[in-house]
């Protein structure tokens, strides 16, 4: 697994590349800067890939993923226009762990004394489905793993993996 500093090195040499300065759909980039890569964990909490944004503006008008092994796996554009930038997320995963923190805790059942873990980012099965991951205990067990987004919360037990016909996904 590459380090942040080979990663940023990488995401780098791409933002200034040929590829995203002609394709149309990264013309924001031209202007941007490098904010600090992200560690992307896998469901096991296991350190996966990076994602570095790249912000204009005080705002995150994109990302490049890179490989554990230091390749650009992926480069995305959150925002194209110009006069939208207002609208772009203030941070790469597009809500804090703070805000997913306290989405998550909407879902516990506190009366019957379960806990949250500190949320993690991770992919949830294939890279880029990403999430802020919430674990649960339950009577000191590990009862649930709870998934937020931006855009919504799902959730499965400790013991289904991605694509097992989760009730919630």
């Amino acid at each position: 697994m590459i380090g942040a500093v080979e990663a940023r090195t990488t995401a780098t040499r791409e933002l200034h590349g040929a590829p995203v300065r002609i394709d149309p759909e990264f013309a924001l980039f031209a202007d941007a800067s490098l904010g600090e890569p992200l560690l992307v964990h896998d469901v096991a909490k296991q350190p996966s890939y990076w994602l570095v944004p790249v912000v204009l503006g005080g705002k995150v008008v994109g990302s490049i993923r890179i490989s554990a092994t230091g390749g650009v796996a992926a480069i995305a554009s959150y925002c194209r226009d110009p006069g939208s930038l207002l609208r772009c997320p203030d941070v790469v995963t597009r809500i804090s762990a703070d805000e997913a923190e306290r989405r998550a805790a909407s879902r516990l059942d506190v009366a019957s004394g379960e806990v949250a873990s500190p949320p993690v980012y991770v992919h949830d099965g294939s890279p880029g489905r990403e999430a802020w991951l919430v674990e649960t205990l339950a009577l000191g067990r590990p009862a649930r793993r709870i998934f937020v987004t931006a855009s919504r919360i799902y959730e499965r037990p400790v013991d289904r993996e991605p694509g097992q016909n989760a009730e919630s996904e």
